[in-house]
């Protein structure tokens, strides 16, 4: 799902959340950053 506070879309399978760049999703999971325990089961 997309979470707009943080411009970030979120993988709650991988637990991963992906940045956004001037309004495109960075896809890659180098780039992605782990998803805290309370985000991933929220």
């Amino acid at each position: 799902y997309y979470s707009q506070d943080k411009q970030e879309l979120i993988c709650k399978l991988d637990s991963l959340a992906f940045p956004l760049r001037d309004g495109i999703p960075v896809l890659l999971e180098t780039e992605a950053r782990p998803l805290a325990l309370e985000e991933s089961h929220s």
